[in-house]
């Protein structure tokens, strides 16, 4: 959750081992930003162009270099980025 109790993963679980990723393809500014409205209160959201997907690692590529923000934390601009689950030790 984020912002007003947005579900950005609504079936997200914490223990599971994996990343839960949702991927706003094609949305225009309006279109994320009615999406996000919708989601707020913990409500969900059937927007057909959403898609969601689970992996224990994902590699996002992108055509420029990009700004990437983990919670408080920036990281240089990059083309390329992988994130993975680490099993707790």
């Amino acid at each position: 959750m984020i912002g007003l109790n947005q579900m950005i993963a609504p079936d997200a679980k914490m223990d599971d081992g994996l990343l839960d990723i949702a991927v706003y393809d094609g949305m225009t500014t309006t279109e994320l930003a009615a999406y996000f409205l919708a989601t707020t209160k913990g409500r969900r959201s059937t927007e057909a162009q959403v898609r969601f997907y689970r992996a224990r690692r994902v590699v996002i590529r992108s055509g420029a270099p990009l700004a990437v923000v983990s919670d408080t934390d920036t990281i240089p601009e990059r083309q390329e980025l992988e994130i993975e689950i680490l099993p707790a030790r």
